[in-house]
């Protein structure tokens, strides 16, 4: 049996935040699961942290979207302060990310449409995320994307001797996705949720962050020496307009980059429009049969092969299983021959 928090049963945990531990809770009265998050006694008895972490939770139950983990409840018990979150089913980014490999660009650039949207209602109530980060996102079953950790981010102005180990060990894994300013300790503007943003979509295509860096001050400065380079692998596959638009989002200075989440959101969906016809590699070409998948590395998902629904002057329809989704969906492939035709690839092009 767990322990009582007002009408909350804790039960187990499931995961860690930098700030304190998520549970699996129950309301007692309406038997719902929820998930419970417990401040780290560390941050719950600092007086001045306590009073803003309460200040920007009552900001953050304010928000309501659909690609938003809802707060449901706030509350203090003795010395105990905890947050109640709506409970998410599905799997987190990451560990997609490390059972799937690296996305393909377009499912990328589409998840970052979504993100924006979600990111921009927090925007316009006044609410940054500050801590976007593979972890903090999760996929439904449904496939769909929903953001949560508004908040929950070991605030770089409170410094704790009790921090434990789990603590430091989560802030190593998060640091390459906070932005140059964030780690900084200077205020968080809409720009660090643009970076951060950036960070993540890079880390999904290329299946590692953009800068490498042990420490906040390697990491700094491999921000402000290094470049933003893709693998050769990926970059094949993305469009020529995609690269500029992460060097800016991924601009170690705040005035470099787009204005805000409503250009982001416009860019990527012109690059996806423009990475939407993608050819497939040689090898691959002769084992499209019932059964074969699209292995990584050729632009797309795993898609199954189901079966052949139809064949025209141009290409082949399929009928192909998603891989993550498990839904089923029609995908045209170009004729082989027709590939090396500039002619026929900018039609196909364009009817993507």
């Amino acid at each position: 049996m767990g322990d009582d928090l007002g009408n909350y049963q804790t039960l187990t945990p499931l995961y860690q935040e930098p700030v304190g531990t998520v549970h699996l809770g129950r309301h007692r009265l309406l038997e719902r699961d929820v998930h419970v998050l417990i401040l780290r006694d560390a941050y719950a008895v600092n007086l001045p942290y306590r009073r803003r972490f309460l200040r920007e939770m009552r900001a953050v139950a304010r928000l309501s979207h659909p690609h938003i983990t809802r707060v449901l409840d706030l509350g203090q018990s003795g010395q105990t302060v905890y947050l109640v979150l709506e409970a998410e089913t599905g799997t987190v980014v990451s560990t997609a990310l490390l059972e799937g490999g690296p996305m393909a660009p377009i499912p990328v650039f589409r998840l970052g449409v979504t993100l924006c949207n979600a990111l921009l209602h927090g925007h316009l109530k006044g609410v940054l995320h500050r801590n976007l980060s593979p972890a903090s996102i999760w996929i439904r079953p449904d496939g769909h994307p929903v953001v949560r950790g508004y908040g929950l981010g070991r605030p770089a102005d409170v410094s704790l001797a009790s921090t434990s180990e789990d603590s430091a060990r989560i802030d190593e894994a998060l640091l390459p996705f906070r932005a140059p300013e964030t780690i900084e300790g200077r205020p968080a503007q809409v720009g660090a949720d643009v970076w951060s943003l950036g960070a993540v979509l890079f880390y999904l295509l290329a299946g590692s962050p953009p800068f490498p860096g042990r420490t906040p001050d390697e990491h700094i400065a491999s921000i402000r020496e290094g470049r933003v380079e893709f693998p050769p692998a990926v970059r094949r596959d993305l469009p020529a307009e995609a690269l500029p638009l992460f060097r800016r989002m991924l601009s170690p200075k705040v005035e470099d980059r787009p204005l805000g989440l409503y250009e982001v959101k416009a860019a990527l969906r012109e690059v996806s429009t423009m990475s939407a016809a993608t050819v497939v590699s040689a090898p691959s070409r002769d084992k499209l049969d019932v059964g074969a998948k699209f292995e990584a590395g050729e632009g797309l998902e795993a898609y199954e092969i189901v079966e052949k629904l139809g064949e025209g002057g141009c290409g082949t329809v399929y009928k192909v299983k998603h891989p993550r989704s498990q839904q089923f969906q029609a995908m045209k492939v170009m004729k082989p021959d027709l590939v090396d035709n500039l002619t026929a690839l900018a039609r196909f092009q364009h009817e993507s």
